[in-house]
């Protein structure tokens, strides 16, 4: 008893010790976890304000552009003015000629019926100006790009179109560099977490770091985008000029993996010791059957000498006209001794099944021990007798003889023992109970273990080897069926018809 309570503080011991260990083993793993995660969303929050600053680059050069764009064209309006003063009668027209030939904006003049009239700062051979085709090709695009002006000289009516000075395109590929630059650097950044650059009126892509084609990326943004979103708060770039775009961010991929790492890494740990318990436990049953089975053959083989001799000595009992009833009560004991040799000797051997009447086994086993157990122990046997089972019947009686013992002894030599048989189908059903102290609900799941006993010079094998005879040989099921204290206990017995 002092074994299996043991052996229950050690269970509870490694327990706890397992569940601080895998405890301890989580949290660190967390920690690091959230030291990772919050590394990343410092270097996220550098590379953001590094985006944001170059993202106010950005801005104030499409502002630049923008008033140099409407600079340019108030120069427009001045050239248009300067032209004009032409047509007054003044004495000095140097200041108008030096303002007109200052702006340096290409302008083209059309007449009432918009046909070519002349052009100033237009870079095209003079005489290619004479082609229509030449200069259509101008006219159509400079309408579209700024609005004409007008002009009225000497009565007659012009229509000025004009371009953005070739200064102004030179800066505009330098900004469109620097855009263009902007958007590698959101590109290049794969060191960073997965995200999505859109612009936020369209949605459209204008950058990622996502390790597809555009063309895949553009399908899908929007989920892409919620998906994100889900994850992190998304970043607001102002590009200027209303143009407003969004960065879109996943989860660090490393964050992801460090929170499922140490459940697979446990996972792994827990199949590897599994598997070990359970082929250390496969050869240790195998190790227990063979000491079983070697004791069994021993104790049967020094067990046949004495009996053999105890056979002689009663036969020469009965020639010598000793009393014959003391003769076959000698006669009982010795054929119980050839009953127990020749279970030993089962149990070291293969056992052979056969069909027999459960009533008859049972009745014939409590027969014999009617008369070594107090007179004040009722058997109360079953009425059936016509209920058959597989077994082999010197370890079955011995499988009852064990549990009836243990019974009386609960009993304290005063009570009752009922068995009772019943059949199905497929197997039949054998329960022995008493009217004995009990077994408390803790015990109940060691009472089959070896050395499990209550008495104090017990050696507690014998509902372990019931158990072992049952399930081992028999391939049935033994187990307490139930079992109240101070009321007594029923075992319960589950053999193959």
């Amino acid at each position: 008893m002092n074994l299996y309570s043991k052996k229950l503080n050690w269970k509870i011991a490694l327990a706890l010790l397992a569940f601080l260990i895998t405890g301890g083993f989580l949290w660190y793993s967390s920690y690091i976890s959230g030291l990772t995660r919050f590394r990343n969303e410092q270097e996220l929050e550098k590379w953001s304000l590094t985006i944001v600053k170059q993202a106010e680059v950005v801005k104030l050069t499409n502002q630049t552009f923008e008033q140099l764009k409407t600079e340019e064209q108030r120069k427009a309006k001045i050239w248009v003015r300067a032209t004009k003063e032409f047509e007054n009668d003044l004495p000095d027209y140097a200041l108008s000629t030096e303002l007109r030939d200052s702006i340096k904006i290409p302008l083209i003049m059309l007449d009432e019926h918009s046909n070519y009239a002349s052009s100033f700062n237009l870079s095209i051979d003079e005489n290619a100006k004479g082609f229509k085709d030449s200069i259509a090709k101008y006219i159509i695009a400079w309408q579209t790009l700024n609005e004409p002006l007008h002009l009225t000289i000497s009565g007659f009516n012009y229509q000025i179109i004009y371009n953005n000075s070739n200064k102004y395109y030179a800066l505009t590929k330098k900004r469109d560099s620097l855009i263009n630059s902007f958007n590698e650097d959101l590109s290049a950044n794969t060191g960073l977490v997965p995200f999505i650059f859109v612009d936020s009126a369209t949605n459209n892509l204008l950058a990622t770091n996502i390790k597809e084609t555009n063309l895949e990326i553009n399908s899908r943004p929007i989920d892409k985008m919620k998906i994100f979103q889900a994850a992190n708060q998304p970043i607001r770039i102002d590009l200027g000029g209303g143009e407003i775009g969004y960065i879109y961010h996943d989860v660090d991929p490393l964050q992801q993996q460090l929170l499922f790492y140490p459940y697979i890494q446990l996972g792994i740990i827990g199949l590897f010791i599994l598997i070990g318990y359970l082929l250390f436990s496969t050869f240790r049953r195998a190790e227990q059957n063979q000491v079983w089975a070697g004791m069994a053959k021993e104790t049967a083989h020094q067990l046949g000498t004495p009996l053999s001799s105890l056979m002689a000595w009663m036969e020469l009992l009965k020639e010598q006209g000793v009393d014959i009833k003391t003769v076959q009560e000698m006669n009982k004991d010795v054929r119980r001794l050839e009953t127990i040799t020749e279970r030993f000797s089962k149990i070291g051997s293969e056992t052979q099944l056969t069909e027999a009447n459960v009533v008859e086994v049972i009745n014939s086993i409590t027969e014999y021990l009617r008369n070594r157990i107090s007179t004040k122990v009722v058997f109360n046997l079953p009425d059936q007798n016509n209920i058959t089972a597989q077994m082999n019947a010197p370890l079955f009686e011995w499988v009852v003889e064990n549990i009836t013992k243990n019974a009386v002894d609960s009993m304290g030599g005063k009570g009752a023992i009922t068995f009772m048989v019943s059949a199905t189908a497929s197997q039949v059903q054998i329960d022995i109970s008493d009217t004995g102290k009990g077994i408390p609900t803790g015990k109940l799941k060691t009472v089959f273990e070896p050395g499990f006993t209550t008495k104090k010079r017990g050696w507690g094998l014998g509902l372990s080897l019931a158990k072992r005879i049952i399930e081992n040989y028999h391939h049935g099921k033994i187990f307490v069926a139930n079992s109240e204290l101070n009321k007594g206990t029923t075992f319960r017995i589950l053999l193959n018809q």
